[in-house]
């Protein structure tokens, strides 16, 4: 018994007819009524009774059409799913981080990996501020990008998704004034000098902050600047500045570092971290084709993930 069988077999048992199945199949119908002589002779019971008018199923084959629909379609998932497994073999998925503003992501690939164990996920490191034009260009699927500096008005190129906050912290020496304080307004900062990352290391840093400081109606005093977090904390406790950091990247505070009061800014008023992606791989794009599977679980993991990485 030949899988062809069955499936012609199926094709003639739901149109009843040998001349329209013989076509879709495309088949000649003298060669499909053999195929279906031979099927029903190595059963040993009849599956259709034909007459020069018309076409039915038999009792057993209608018994027969019911079970190898069952088999059939069961044997088109497998088909279906193994194509699938075959096909992320091959895919590849890049996405643009910048490992210097922590990211929602470690949940979300986890997740990703497990649900695509076929996907090759591919982290970019590269600056935030590049990130939107790399998607543009093609060079990465998705890219997530600290909201204050995000392009405005949005590229209509790429649909962006809101998947965490980043909460910004202020570190100020143990003595300072506003170490008691619980938070504190970024406008309050004005007159402070600021210790920041030097910025050819760190552009996306400097971007932002410069960014937080427009946006509170001032232009911030800049004084030394590091090309690493680590070295933001001696450089605070020396007197040299205060400095601004994300909550994740906060170091742990211990006798004599410097004190770290609540956020700056309220949390639902801090900058969002952003998803950029081509609408083709958007999962709420309204005007989006329908997505590629891999590219939207990615995003749609990181969306769904990111209140539990943070």
């Amino acid at each position: 018994m030949e899988l062809r069988q069955l499936r012609n077999f199926r094709e003639v048992a739901t149109l009843l007819s040998f001349s329209q199945a013989a076509r879709r199949l495309r088949l000649g119908q003298p060669a499909l009524s053999r195929q279906i002589r031979a099927l029903e002779d190595e059963l040993g019971f009849r599956l259709l009774d034909r007459t020069t008018a018309r076409v039915a199923l038999s009792r057993e084959g209608a018994h027969f059409l019911e079970r190898i629909h069952e088999v059939l379609n069961s044997l088109d998932r497998a088909i279906l799913s193994t194509q699938q497994l075959r096909a992320e073999a091959t895919r590849k998925l890049q996405i643009a981080v910048d490992w210097n503003v922590t990211l929602p992501l470690t949940a979300a690939v986890r997740l990703m990996r497990q649900r695509h164990p076929g996907v090759k996920i591919q982290f970019v490191d590269s600056a935030s501020h590049q990130h939107v034009d790399s998607v543009l260009a093609r060079q990465v699927d998705v890219a997530i990008v600290p909201g204050i500096i995000a392009p405005r008005p949005r590229p209509r190129a790429l649909v962006f998704e809101k998947v965490s906050r980043m909460v910004m912290h202020v570190l100020v020496p143990a003595d300072h004034p506003l170490s008691r304080r619980r938070s504190v307004r970024f406008a309050e900062l004005k007159d402070e000098t600021w210790i920041t990352l030097d910025e050819k290391r760190w552009p996306s840093f400097r971007a932002a902050f410069l960014q937080f400081a427009r946006s509170a109606g001032f232009r911030p005093r800049i004084g030394k600047s590091t090309t690493n977090v680590v070295s933001l904390i001696p450089m605070v406790l020396a007197g040299n500045g205060i400095a601004l950091l994300a909550e994740t990247a906060l170091p742990p505070i211990r006798s004599g570092s410097p004190r770290s009061p609540s956020p700056i800014c309220p949390r639902s008023n801090c900058s969002p971290s952003i998803a950029a992606t081509p609408p083709p791989w958007s999962r709420l794009s309204s005007r989006a084709p329908k997505p590629a599977t891999s590219n939207n679980a990615a995003l749609a993991a990181v969306q769904r993930l990111a209140p539990e990485a943070k």
